[in-house]
């Protein structure tokens, strides 16, 4: 894989404590223009919500600080 196809990749995924908590995620990153991906899961444990939020890691620094100061709950792991 080339370099620019390394930090374009999705391999990062947050889990949100919502849904409410998830479409708000989603919704702040496309207004920052990160290119993410809504997908489902199978459920608790590893997402109350049954979905998850997938994305590059480039985007991951700025994706914390906006969530993080808009309130919502997740946790970021490798996809």
């Amino acid at each position: 894989m080339n370099k620019a196809a390394k930090e374009n990749a999705m391999d990062r995924k947050a889990l949100f404590d919502g849904v409410r908590f998830l479409m708000r995620a989603e919704e702040i990153a496309l207004r920052q223009g990160v290119a993410c991906q809504l997908k489902t899961v199978l459920g608790p444990p590893e997402s109350p919500c049954g979905m998850k939020l997938v994305f590059g890691a480039s985007d991951e620094a700025l994706l914390r600080r906006l969530w993080t100061e808009a309130d919502i709950g997740f946790r970021i792991e490798d996809e």
